[in-house]
């Protein structure tokens, strides 16, 4: 109840603040596209691997943790 309230009233300040019918994103899209020309960034391919490197590294750190730390029972190992 309380968060319709406060949604309602962070409503009407903004658009009291700036009404929606006078929001017109089209012009700074323009000049966006325009001085990209229109092409994606290009990504360093390099950082891509160091990245996905280290995203490795972390998971086998967490699953090397988990596997370390987590108490095992003895009566379950005694049928292996």
């Amino acid at each position: 109840m309380k968060n319709d309230n406060l949604n309602t009233i962070l409503s009407d300040l903004a658009e009291n603040a700036k009404p929606t019918a006078q929001i017109n994103l089209w012009p700074s899209l323009k000049k966006q596209l325009a001085a990209s020309g229109g092409q994606p960034k290009q990504r360093n391919p390099r950082a891509a691997v160091l990245r996905r490197a280290a995203y490795a590294a972390v998971s086998v750190l967490i699953a090397l943790s988990i596997w370390l730390f987590t108490p095992r029972d003895k009566r379950l190992l005694r049928n292996f």
